[in-house]
């Protein structure tokens, strides 16, 4: 008898060695029908890479460069069922593991989500830790059966369940992708692999008639918060309108996903080619959005829309258009929070949005201590306790607060003073209504065959202001991607719609002082933006080695642009920018010496348009609002302005990728 030890080494051996197929001839398992067949695959890809000016798009800033080197090794594990006995496989099973790192940079590998340590009763910064080994992650794993002979029911056409983590997008993926959870990287790079690991869902999924008409519903969970005591349990809606003595986030609190759609073949054959339509819709359901805080907002998202390729001999196109529906619930809510700061000298804990109203100078108008289960903490705890109005509390902002008269001071202040809530305390509930759209579709035509292809593309997906730059109930008409990474399919991007990021593109600045933000939202993806692109494929027959050259060339637009930035003011200005964002030349070369090895180049230009002239120096964040406070503004010199720009950026990847 063979000992156990001995068959898991031989198969260890067997599975290290790449043997991909194990036929019915040679069949080394101890089954008689010979039913399993075994592929293990995989690829291991070092590569350059080298940006200048691909976040800012600004010289004036020479530390926006950047130059490493990374590599990506994955392994693949198929199995296959019941070929021998039914005539194909009546179950599958996939798994990949990856393994990615910058070189030199341990903390590129994998970090934490972010997480607040506690500190008294204050509420600190997020913060988050790296891994610093290079470890093996699990990308992807699932299993297929087809039901017809699980179940035993004899279907005319095969259905499918599928279980597990496994890639799964509507039309180009761009109403709903497969980046669930996408690689971090800089902006600018193109990588088409990047997405670290798929969505754990379920899959059922078949055929109406036979080569004809198919389908798939799909599901799957993005945030469960409803395993345990714990999460349901947790006290996020503390600072909820009316919701203090009950902040427990509550069961069901899950952000999921359904979809569904149908494949029709229209034709396929080899006269006239493929011709495929695909309607989908979708409905994802996000109970803890953060627009402020986290869990201040839920979202309910709907999608639907209409994809469609041909592909015949020389010519081939397709397109993909969607429209958003749904609407985004911003809660009452009460912005106070307790944080640490230094007080006279003295490290204390403070109310940020409740100040002191008192005769000693020397505190008045300071935030107000925070003391636990003193007379006067009760008192800033109980004015959020209720809504004082239909939508929430911000009638009260501003004003003293009931019953906040405290002669006796508060913590070690003894002087007498009075609470006051401060301009921004409270916030009204409101809410964004979803009607964006999109529409993209590209062609590609055979001049010589298998030689030299041309191709054009064009696309609008709308835009809009963000919604909470201001309190009150509007719509939203920019359109919503769902883990989308879209970068062209016939006419690639590489750096405005790279799937790794793109430049930033700042709207305008909230006017609004209890808007959800400070500064100007920057969007990015395929969202508010026009674009029309060609490109060629050009394989020469003359080279020995398969060589591949595609450039491509793109030009965009905003499709609603934000106002004009005067730095000098420091202000946005009451006209518009220009909706022209410039122009993007990018070249993809591909070269295959043997053919389980191919070499990579990729480079591409960026010509920033009008538009960023138009907000040059427009800052997105605090710290760059201190390097514009910086200028001097006598003479001031449009070169030396900081934050975005309108200089031409570079970036070039190279690299090699061998398959085995």
């Amino acid at each position: 008898m063979v000992s156990l030890k001995k068959i898991i080494f031989f198969n260890i051996v067997l599975l290290s060695l790449g043997i991909a197929q194990l036929e019915s001839k040679q069949c080394l398992l101890v089954k008689k029908d010979c039913d399993v067949e075994i592929d293990f695959w995989g690829f291991f890809k070092p590569e350059l890479f080298y940006g200048q000016n691909f976040t800012l798009l600004n010289n004036n800033n020479p530390n926006d460069k950047s130059f490493y080197f990374r590599h990506t090794n994955d392994f693949f594990l198929d199995l296959n069922y019941g070929r021998e006995t039914y005539g194909y496989s009546v179950i599958q099973f996939k798994s990949s593991v990856r393994n990615r790192a910058i070189w030199g940079s341990p903390t590129s590998i994998a970090k934490t989500l972010p997480r607040r340590a506690p500190f008294l009763d204050a509420v600190t910064e997020e913060h988050e830790h790296e891994f610093p080994r290079l470890f093996f992650w699990m990308r992807e794993a699932w299993l297929k059966v087809e039901l017809g002979e699980f179940l035993r029911l004899g279907f005319e056409n095969n259905h499918w369940f599928t279980v597990g983590a496994f890639p799964f997008e509507l039309g180009r993926g761009i109403a709903l992708g497969s980046a669930y959870a996408v690689g971090p990287g800089p902006l600018g790079f193109y990588s088409d692999a990047m997405i670290d690991q798929f969505a754990f869902g379920l899959k059922l999924s078949g055929e109406f008639v036979a080569d004809v008409l198919s389908y798939d519903i799909y599901g799957a969970i993005l945030q469960s918060k409803s395993f345990s005591l714990a999460e349901t349990s947790k006290p996020v809606l503390k600072n909820e309108i009316g919701r203090r003595d009950n902040p427990a986030r509550g069961f069901g609190k899950d952000n999921y996903v359904v979809a569904a759609r149908l494949i029709w073949n229209a034709f396929k054959n080899d006269t006239w080619g493929l011709l495929t339509f695909e309607p989908y819709v979708m409905f994802n359901q996000d109970p803890e959005q953060r627009v402020e805080f986290f869990a201040d907002s839920s979202s309910k998202l709907g999608t639907y829309g209409l994809a469609g390729e041909y592909v015949g001999k020389r010519l081939e196109f397709g397109f993909d258009a969607a429209v958003n529906m749904g609407h985004q619930a911003v809660f009452a809510w009460d912005r106070n929070q307790t944080r640490v700061e230094n007080f006279q000298g003295q490290v204390v804990v403070v109310n940020d949005n409740v100040l002191m109203d008192s005769t000693d100078t020397t505190i008045n108008g300071k935030k107000a201590l925070h003391v636990p289960k003193s007379n006067a903490q009760k008192v800033i705890n109980q004015s959020a306790a209720t809504a004082s109005g239909q939508k929430g509390n911000a009638d009260q902002n501003g004003q003293l607060i009931p019953g906040g008269n405290l002669p006796g001071g508060l913590g070690f202040i003894t002087s007498p003073l009075q609470l006051q809530n401060s301009e921004k305390r409270f916030r009204d509930r409101y809410r964004n209504t979803y009607h964006g759209y999109m529409v993209v579709g590209d062609a590609a035509y055979w001049i010589y065959p298998t030689e030299f292809q041309v191709a054009i593309t064009a696309g609008i997906a709308s835009g809009d202001r963000d919604p909470n730059d201001e309190v009150k109930d509007g719509t939203y008409d920019g359109f919503i991607g769902l883990q989308e990474v879209y970068a062209g399919k016939r006419v690639k991007s590489v750096f405005l719609l790279g799937t790794v990021g793109k430049v930033k593109r700042p709207g305008t600045a909230p006017e609004n002082p209890l808007a959800a933000h400070d500064f100007a939202t920057s969007t990015s993806g395929f969202t508010n933006l026009i674009l029309f692109g060609s490109g060629c494929t050009w394989k020469p027959a003359w080279c020995t080695t398969r060589l591949v050259i595609n450039p491509n060339i793109f030009a965009y637009w905003e499709d609603v642009p934000g106002p004009k930035f005067d730095p000098f003011t420091a202000k946005d200005l009451p006209t518009q920018s220009s909706p022209f964002l410039g122009i993007e030349l990018n070249t993809f070369i591909s070269y295959y010496p043997i053919d389980s090895l191919k070499c990579f180049a990729i480079g591409s230009v960026f010509f920033p348009g009008a538009h960023f002239r138009d907000i040059k120096g427009k800052p997105l964040d605090d710290a760059q609002k201190r390097l514009l406070e910086r200028l001097d503004r006598k003479g001031l010199n449009a070169n030396l302005i900081p934050n975005i720009g309108d200089n031409i950026a570079y970036t070039i990847n190279f690299g090699m990728e061998f398959a085995f």
